[in-house]
């Protein structure tokens, strides 16, 4: 706690020096956006006081108005990035959608090659294979099925 440099005088308390006191103390403070709007409540219920302390109802007021400047200029930071989020989100998952389309096609066209592949290695392979048909001599006719007469 600290000591008044004065004495203490014999009347006892003066609730007017406690009030002066606090009033400066707040006067001190008006930069401080809780306080000032407590000022200028008090400012708008004494018109006296407002009257006796001009300079410090402009101080409050300037306060309160820069308070309002800066979370209207807070939320539209807010709005743009929430904004420029939106779209980045939107833009990265397009940019996916595109990969993964594209890997898909790219798969497909390696399957469908493979296919390819394997169907013209069996042609080949087809080639080399020596039919019997032909090394016999049979005829086209003779490989058709005969059918029995009944006697």
């Amino acid at each position: 706690m600290q000591q008044s440099s004065s004495p203490k005088s014999s009347t006892g308390f003066n609730p007017r020096s406690v009030d002066a006191r606090h009033l400066h103390q707040m006067f001190e403070r008006v930069d401080d956006v809780v306080v000032a709007r407590l000022l200028l409540a008090g400012f708008n219920d004494n018109a006296d006081l407002a009257k006796t302390f001009p300079g410090v109802l402009l101080r409050a007021q300037e306060t309160v108005k820069r308070s309002h400047i800066r979370y209207a200029k807070a939320r539209r930071y807010g709005v743009l990035a929430r904004t420029c989020g939106v779209i980045a989100v939107d833009l990265l998952s397009r940019v996916v959608g595109a990969v993964q389309r594209a890997g898909r096609a790219t798969a497909s066209a390696v399957r469908g090659l493979q296919r390819r592949a394997a169907y013209k290695k069996s042609l080949r392979d087809q080639s080399k294979v020596i039919r019997l048909s032909a090394v016999r001599g049979e005829t086209v006719t003779d490989v058709e099925p005969r059918v029995r007469e009944a006697a």
